[in-house]
């Protein structure tokens, strides 16, 4: 029978710089599968759910050589959960795994082989922690998306949840792991259900839009009785991921629920959340739906280290996207109030780079024009720019994907075909009565070009016609006033998108 073995060696350092919940620590992992030669490893952190320089840094790919070996080191800010997948050649998975990783662990793990390819015995320190733990995420929730009551899916959380007490304490029982990891696993367990239902609910939603508004009490009631076993505020459960995971979720859900609070009780919102009912008030929300609420939002509800991951939330969430409304002064709170944690280096850079780009004018080849005089319709359009090879870009102030795309891929196009005859043309939709910030983010991404703000007439025909199913559109203008959408649809591929262009200017 063959059999495999990983050695992984955690190696610990301490820097100035102490985290909130622990000292960061490098945690060195190496291995070899003998039956996945040229497998993969998938490596989970969903407690550290952020990018830097745009790499997502909450997962990572390890490719295994053609003897099914790895080398690779994972930095830590204190005792963990990670969840890892091994997988074969063809990337099918062979095995699921949560580590619990803590400072002196030393692990070597070793597989049953090819009969039993998905089961691992541990030794070494800090083994008792890291035997196999069958507690995987609930993913048969999505079988019932569409339902228009919670019964269902409500059930089905709990049946799984009491199924997995009863793997926690057979674990317990068996390898007598640590008292933090028992603590880290039953705080994790006391919110599984929270997290799985108020998730799942708040993104059905979206589905069942009418029917989830004449049964928001039921739907909402079972969120209410769930924060008796799992409270909305617990620092102690910052260990779990369940609980990270769903004081994120809560952020970006409770600001769309503000949203809709300022269209159907304006005054309420208005006066709960910025003071009274003002146009002062009313112009602040209208400035900044996003990074500004969110803060209001955490700043109410939220405190001590739930309160710094949230901001770490909210200010990935914004470089990401390129929400720079409010940002640096956010950002220089959250230095001010957390001035020693390891979130900071994930954004220094970043921040860098919006302060820098927010220095940045108007030029005289970002050119305005009156496009709600000159086109009534898309056929306008078209006839206006026959003979010309054309870029149109269907975007808008508040579309975030519209706003991440320009961040990354504008001046790489632009500079990719630099002195070539492509005109450039940037619509925007849904933001009348927005042009401050219109024209803010025109300059800060440099969008040299021409401009307007289309009426929600002339959205509508353009994105009738050449078939956009969503902003960002792009659409490709020939000089015989023919037209084509890229093709990728949604997100820019740069190697796409420039071979059509490269064609479309050969045309």
């Amino acid at each position: 029978m063959k059999t495999a073995s990983f050695k992984i060696s955690i190696l610990f350092f301490t820097i100035a710089c102490s985290y909130q919940f622990g000292f960061s620590q490098t945690a060195r992992v190496s291995g070899t599968l003998n039956n996945a030669p040229n497998g993969k490893l998938y490596l989970i952190r969903p407690s550290f759910p952020f990018y830097r320089n745009n790499v997502y840094q909450g997962f990572k790919t390890i490719a295994l050589n053609e003897k099914g070996s790895f080398d690779m080191a994972v930095e830590l800010h204190g005792p963990e959960i990670i969840k890892a997948v091994f997988n074969d050649s063809a990337d099918k998975p062979l095995a699921y795994y949560n580590f619990y990783l803590t400072t002196g662990d030393n692990l070597e793990m070793r597989s049953a082989g090819e009969k039993q390819p998905g089961k691992f015995t541990v030794t070494g320190n800090g083994a008792n922690n890291n035997q196999q733990l069958a507690i995987y995420d609930n993913d048969s929730i999505g079988n019932f998306n569409g339902d228009t009551l919670p019964g269902r899916a409500i059930a089905y959380l709990k049946e799984q949840n009491i199924m997995h007490q009863k793997t926690l304490q057979d674990y317990i029982k068996k390898y007598r792991p640590s008292q933090a990891f028992i603590n880290a696993w039953k705080l994790n367990l006391q919110y599984e259900v929270l997290d799985g239902y108020f998730t799942f609910s708040t993104n059905n939603a979206y589905q069942i839009r009418d029917a989830y508004k004449r049964n928001y009490a039921t739907w909402d009631n079972i969120t209410q009785m769930l924060y008796k076993d799992a409270p909305l505020k617990n620092e102690a459960a910052m260990v779990a991921v369940n609980y990270r995971n769903f004081i994120k979720w809560y952020l970006i859900r409770t600001k769309e629920r503000l949203w809709n609070s300022y269209y159907t009780d304006r005054a309420g919102f208005l006066a709960t959340w910025y003071g009274k009912d003002t146009a002062a008030g009313a112009a602040l929300f209208d400035a900044d739906k996003s990074n500004d609420l969110q803060q209001r939002i955490i700043e109410r509800t939220f405190t001590g280290r739930s309160k710094e991951y949230l901001y770490a939330v909210l200010i990935n969430a914004a470089l990401a996207e390129s929400e720079i409304e409010n940002l640096i002064p956010i950002y220089q709170n959250f230095k001010r109030d957390f001035p020693a944690n390891n979130y900071l280096p994930l954004f220094e850079q970043g921040m860098k780079d919006v302060a820098a780009k927010k220095e940045r004018k108007l030029t005289a080849g970002i050119k305005f024009i009156d496009g709600s005089a000159m086109f009534k319709n898309w056929e306008d359009i078209l006839a206006y720019y026959k003979g010309q090879t054309v870029l149109l870009d269907m975007w808008g102030t508040w579309c975030g994907p519209c706003r991440r795309d320009m961040d990354l891929h504008s001046a790489f196009i632009k500079a990719h075909f630099k002195g070539r005859p492509l005109t450039y043309v940037y619509i925007a939709n849904n933001d009348s009565g927005k042009e401050k910030i219109w024209k803010e983010l025109i300059a800060y991404f440099n969008l040299e070009g021409y401009h307007f703000i289309a009426t929600k007439e002339l959205t509508k025909d353009i994105m009738s016609k050449v078939k956009g199913q969503g902003f960002p559109t792009y659409v490709i203008i020939h000089k015989d006033g023919t037209f084509e959408l890229y093709e990728r649809g949604y997100g820019i591929d740069r190697e796409v998108l420039t071979a059509q262009l490269e064609n479309a200017l050969k045309l």
